[in-house]
């Protein structure tokens, strides 16, 4: 209902429209194509008003297991291991008083037929059950998955890996390579 005010507001200029027509040829143009233009809108807004957003179209969430694949648009995820907690030998890596480090082996594989996909561990995202959301962090296992462009059919993997708050369980680790969609692979630990 509210999209519908401002093309109420909008014809109640139609009639200053019509006066302006007779002045020039211009104006009489404007005058035309608004109300040519008004009743579609008006059909656009109301139904639009009505329509569900569909589900996203190949998007999946799965359970937060070793081995598990969840795929979005053009995108495929797999899970290889999760390691919860992580610790390293190196004293420079090591997670602060009240934080632990989780980490996850990953493949992204590009299933787009025509073009290429940017995989990107900055992409990655995980939640915890106290709905905190955490960004990947440079550092932990190696081989770290790097950004690089793939090409239809091609994958890369490697380990992710984020600084989380101790002793509070994870909630969801999503892939998003499109924050303009809602079609992130998620991977769901509850």
């Amino acid at each position: 209902m509210y999209r519908i005010v401002p093309v109420i507001e909008w014809l109640a200029l139609l009639p200053l429209w019509r006066k302006l027509a007779k002045k020039t040829p211009l104006q009489f143009i404007l005058a035309s194509a608004t109300a040519v233009l008004w009743p579609v809108l008006i059909v656009a807004v109301v139904f639009d008003g009505d329509r569900q957003e569909p589900a996203a179209e190949g998007a999946t969430q799965v359970r937060a297991e070793p081995g598990q694949t969840a795929e979005g648009e053009h995108v495929r995820v797999v899970l290889h291991t999760i390691t919860d907690p992580w610790t390293s030998d190196n004293a420079f890596e090591e997670a602060p008083v009240g934080r632990r480090i989780v980490a996850f082996d990953v493949t992204i594989d590009s299933s787009d037929e025509s073009d290429t996909h940017m995989a990107n561990p900055f992409y990655f995202k995980l939640t915890d059950s106290a709905d905190f959301a955490y960004a990947e962090i440079l550092g932990g296992p190696e081989p770290a998955l790097n950004a690089i462009s793939l090409g239809p059919g091609q994958k890369t993997r490697g380990w992710i890996a984020f600084e989380v708050q101790a002793g509070i369980p994870l909630k969801q680790l999503s892939y998003d390579p499109d924050a303009s969609t809602e079609d992130a692979v998620e991977f769901s630990f509850q």
